[in-house]
């Protein structure tokens, strides 16, 4: 009685305010009325028709969902234990019917509120497996040998580190946006009557999503992968075409239970458990004080009959998006991930060849190990970690992000774009065309001044290389050196000018005796005059990138056919007129060709990812000198979109 008095209540809450009164004054003044104007007789019979009317009122106010649940009584938050063991009951005891519910620990009732509309975006199927991030097919995934699952809960056995959490809103992957991330729990593929002819087209996601439905919410969403265009018309299905990595067919929302936002610093506590019971597919997620909120629906899919492996992931919200973790030194993440299947088998610690229900939203730590554990509550826990640094960081970041765009601008003229360091590449402090006309017969290149350098190789009135530098002074607009040089025309190599100015050509093919030559010409003499020409240690090679070092030390970064299949830093010293090497060592990152490679001033090594980044953005990632390039130190996503038109790179002061 005490927990349907409380709904009544909290029901009753919710009608407008003269109903209420209405109501309440028919149910204090009808006895006393009656006893006043009635003998006893009289009085009993109106008593008893004055029953079933407070009865029915109440029912009718019963009935009313709560637009949102009352403020609830404060109370400790609740310990593990107690949490745990409020989860399980409240789980048990859920509303077998579709709706939306709210329930306050240590209150053991559910109370209905009302739904939001159902999410309008689509968090797709994934059909193939990035490297490098967890998500889209790179994940472990609790799988049962026997018997089906009834219900999955996925939680964090350790959350540290996190300084923040950012991702984009409904796929546009321009802006990221604060504690903007899904909790999803995926199942496996299976076959239920409603795929028709199609094999495995069915999949269930259990979503928390923090801006699908504009605030957090929670829901189902449903899947007839590889469906064809028109979706089934007995339900609110919508049409996915697939494409980059996702698979096509039909998907349908719930409508969506409102949560209270989660402060960054409870991240760790959230826990989502997804169950089918009664007939109902059911999503409830608890946090640290002991707040339930939950959606349930038909189970459409008939889940409990093809439930068989599970996927819990933290990621992007919606649309093969990505979220990010940012930390000041390392996010280390332990992901529990228990099924209940009747049994007290450990489940499988499965990779994606053998489950696939994996979701194409990603994260951007990477996969640790994983391990199965038997017993009363059977699960796998693996780990994810990674070292994204974040604007917040106390690591200085104090080099600037410099795209120098030569081609497709605008107004046909070549632009700068800056982003700076300190807001971890997220903020832009330049974009501005300059007094260039966009043009590749040549290098570009921004110097520690900002000055902006374009070094003409080709194409020249003179036949000879030119140096022409507008000043920042100017905004780019007054050209301060315009010169030929001593250099005829000459494309095989590098081109490059050093901190001082002095122009030097790094030659790394075609030369007579078969090695890398470093010709330089100063900036004093107008770069008439040679200042060195020289042979090196190197075989003429182009596996790579060259350049000078700011103390002239010859660098090579090799980035292809290296024999451990990672990036290499080789480095001759200008003491030794470039005859000895005094590094050559490998580096944590694998070879890769998608971007740009750069050793800074401090030598630490810098790789631009400009394209196929998960999130669509270019990506800054750093190793340190200081760890032999095996500990790295920054790897950061930024304000730019992927882009290949220009030169990018990291300017220091």
């Amino acid at each position: 009685m005490l927990s349907r008095s409380r709904i009544t209540l909290g029901a009753a809450a919710s009608l407008p305010q003269k109903r209420r009164s209405r109501v309440a004054h028919s149910l204090s003044t009808l006895p006393s009325r009656l006893v006043r104007r009635c003998r006893f007789a009289l009085c009993l019979a109106a008593l008893c028709a004055a029953i079933p009317f407070a009865a029915a009122a109440a029912a009718e106010v019963q009935q009313q969902p709560a637009e949102r649940l009352q403020q609830p009584t404060q109370h400790p938050r609740p310990s593990a234990e107690e949490r745990r063991k409020y989860e399980e009951r409240m789980q048990a005891i859920h509303p077998a019917k579709p709706g939306c519910f709210e329930a306050h620990y240590p209150d053991e009732h559910w109370v209905e509120t009302k739904c939001l509309p159902p999410p309008r975006t689509p968090n797709p199927h994934g059909s193939s497996p990035r490297p490098n991030t967890v998500g889209a097919g790179t994940n472990w995934f609790a799988t049962v040998s026997s018997g089906n699952i009834s219900q999955a809960t996925g939680s964090f056995d350790l959350a540290s580190g996190i300084i923040a959490l950012e991702g984009p809103e409904n796929g546009d992957t321009s802006t990221f946006h604060p504690n903007t991330y899904a909790l999803q729990m995926n199942t496996n593929l299976f076959t239920p009557a409603i795929c028709g002819g199609l094999t495995n087209c069915a999949w269930v996601q259990f979503i928390f999503s923090q801006s699908q439905c504009s605030s957090p919410c929670v829901f189902i969403e449903y899947w007839l992968l590889n469906h064809a265009s028109p979706c089934p018309t007995n339900a609110s299905w919508n049409f996915y075409p697939g494409g980059s990595g996702t698979t096509p067919g039909c998907y349908l929302n719930t409508t969506a239970s409102s949560l209270p936002a989660v402060p960054l610093s409870d991240f760790g506590s959230l826990r989502l458990n997804a169950s089918v019971q009664n007939g109902m597919d059911i999503i409830i997620v608890s946090d640290a004080s002991g707040m339930l909120g939950s959606a349930s629906n038909a189970s459409i899919a008939n889940l409990g009959s093809g439930w068989t492996g599970v996927e819990y992931i933290p990621a992007g919200d919606c649309c093969a998006t990505e979220a990010f973790f940012f930390t000041a030194t390392t996010t280390a993440l332990n992901v529990r991930v228990a099924v209940a299947n009747g049994t007290t088998n450990a489940p499988d610690c499965a990779t994606n060849s053998t489950f696939n229900g994996t979701t194409a939203e990603t994260n951007n730590l990477n996969l640790g190990g994983c391990a199965a554990v038997g017993g009363a509550a059977p699960a796998i826990v693996f780990a994810e970690n990674g070292s994204w640094l974040g604007p917040s960081s106390p690591v200085s970041i104090d080099n600037t992000l410099s795209f120098i765009k030569t081609a497709n601008t605008p107004n046909g003229h070549v632009e700068v774009h800056l982003a700076s360091g300190t807001s971890g590449y997220l903020t832009r402090i330049l974009e501005t065309a300059t007094t260039f006309a966009n043009e590749s017969d040549g290098g570009w290149q921004l110097l520690p001044n900002r000055d902006l350098a374009f070094i003409k190789t080709s194409n020249t009135p003179s036949g000879h290389v030119e140096v022409h530098i507008a000043s920042r002074a100017s905004n780019y607009q007054s050209r301060i050196l315009e010169t030929a040089t001593t250099f005829a025309n000459e494309t095989d190599g590098v081109w490059q000018l050093l901190p001082n100015q002095d122009l030097a050509f790094i030659k790394t093919s075609n030369t007579p005796s078969g090695h890398v030559e470093v010709h330089i010409a100063s900036r004093a003499s107008d770069y008439q005059s040679r200042v060195l020409e020289t042979p090196t240690t190197f075989a003429n090679e182009s596996d790579g990138v060259w350049q000078l070092l700011p103390n002239q030390d010859l660098a090579f970064i090799k980035t292809s056919n290296t024999p451990s299949g990672h990036v290499e830093v080789h480095i001759a010293s200008r003491a030794s007129d470039y005859k000895s090497r005094i590094l050559e060592t490998p580096t944590t990152f694998v070879n890769e060709s998608d971007g740009v490679w750069q050793l800074l001033p401090n030598q630490d090594l810098a790789f631009i990812k400009t394209s196929n980044t998960p999130s669509g953005h270019v990506e800054v990632h750093i190793a340190s000198r200081a760890s032999d390039y095996k500990s790295r130190i920054l790897e950061a996503p930024t304000t730019f979109a992927n882009e290949s038109d220009g030169v990018w790179s990291l300017v220091v002061p």
